[in-house]
């Protein structure tokens, strides 16, 4: 390449473009909380899907994102564990009043609870993943000592498409196997 000027696209030709990724580390990584991260996950504007997972919610996490969540309330469904002492009626009666689709997943047993956190937003030619420790809850949102990962994902990349797939089709498969 001694001098020689090579376009761009051939530069990038034969190389697959790769998620974006960012560490939210609350709130010890200059003051991350994961509110203003699920707000703006929300407001994407390519959003066409949104899906809510958390172990735990209560009135005051849902209070906190719903403004954010209410614009985009009849794309949304929220799974969110119930047998685990935590969740409120409270926050479950919040999201169905936002219009959510609201899927309560109750294991039966205290010895295994539904336990994944995370926040999808799918587009038709991306998506958005926010995945890690964090509730629904306002000490889960703001105060906690949280890490979680948010990827911005391009459905045209395979692997990124694969990724996304494999989240959907795990809640999929949760409304119509359990």
């Amino acid at each position: 390449l001694s001098g020689s000027r090579v376009p761009q696209n051939e530069l990038l030709r034969g190389y697959r473009r790769m998620a974006t990724v960012r560490a939210i580390f609350q709130p010890l990584a200059g003051g991350q909380q994961h509110a203003p991260q699920l707000v703006s996950l929300a407001g994407e504007p390519w959003l066409d899907r949104l899906i809510i997972s958390s172990a735990f919610s209560n009135s005051a996490g849902v209070a906190a994102v719903s403004a954010a969540l209410a614009p985009v309330a009849g794309v949304c469904r929220a799974f969110i564990g119930v047998r685990n002492g935590s969740t409120t009626a409270q926050a479950t009666a919040a999201l169905l009043k936002l219009g959510v689709e609201l899927y309560a997943l109750d294991t039966a047993t205290r010895g295994r609870i539904f336990h994944p956190k995370a926040f999808i937003a799918t587009g038709p030619n991306q998506a958005r993943a926010i995945v890690g420790s964090a509730n629904l809850t306002h000490a889960g949102l703001f105060n906690n000592i949280e890490a979680g990962t948010d990827m911005d994902l391009d459905l045209a990349d395979a692997s990124d498409r694969a990724f996304v797939d494999t989240m959907l089709d795990g809640f999929d498969d949760l409304i119509v196997n359990h």
